[in-house]
């Protein structure tokens, strides 16, 4: 799990190898991005721009316009 630096946002992984974003304040649920098929070792925010990136058990990195 990440908190973003700026924004109140929270970004969570799962063994299923999606993203779910939340919002911090109200702990509502935003949206859920799919794309890696292995289990997320590690995601981060970018601190500057509307990025997320995360790196996958399925050798894969991916960069998400959030």
């Amino acid at each position: 799990m990440k908190i973003h630096p700026v924004y109140p946002q929270v970004a969570s992984t799962a063994d299923d190898g999606q993203i779910r974003l939340w919002d911090l304040d109200s702990g509502d649920h935003e949206k859920t991005m799919k794309g890696h098929i292995g289990v997320i070792n590690y995601i981060s925010f970018s601190p500057n721009a509307p990025i997320l990136a995360s790196c996958s058990a399925d050798m894969t990195i991916k960069l998400w316009n959030l």
